[in-house]
């Protein structure tokens, strides 16, 4: 169960980047199934949340 924002975040995370971590593409752009763009959000540094990302 989520059941705060830091976890939904870790969720979020392990989703998003699954593919990458595992090899099966270099680029979460590439990867055709990817919903990644529709939460992707530029914060108050300028970078977009997948810079933020840990693998």
């Amino acid at each position: 169960m989520i059941d705060n924002e830091d976890y939904l975040q870790k969720v979020s995370n392990y989703i998003v980047l699954n593919p990458i971590k595992h090899g099966i593409v270099e680029n979460i752009e590439d990867w055709e199934f990817t919903s990644y763009e529709s939460g992707l959000k530029i914060d108050e540094s300028g970078l977009d949340v997948l810079d933020n990302m840990e693998f």
